[in-house]
């Protein structure tokens, strides 16, 4: 479940993903869907999901879980 806001610095809450804190900044998420390949568009679904397992070597579930996290933050 993602809500998005209508400024570039609104938060977005991600709801169904794990971990303490899944706030991200619009301009993060976007960010991060350049990195990952996926289209910028600011909501987190399940193409950037895989696109962000692909790029850190995850199992490509489409959900963020655990594993992709675990293996983002090493890099």
């Amino acid at each position: 479940t993602v809500a998005t806001g209508t400024s570039p610095t609104s938060v977005v809450r991600v709801a169904d993903e794990p971990g303490p804190d899944a706030n991200m900044s619009l301009s993060t998420i976007r960010l991060l869907q350049e990195w990952v390949g996926a289209d910028a568009d600011g909501i987190i679904g399940p193409r950037t999901s895989r696109a962000l397992q692909a790029r850190v070597g995850a199992p490509q579930t489409g959900r963020i879980d655990e594993t992709a996290v675990r293996q983002l933050q090493q890099l």
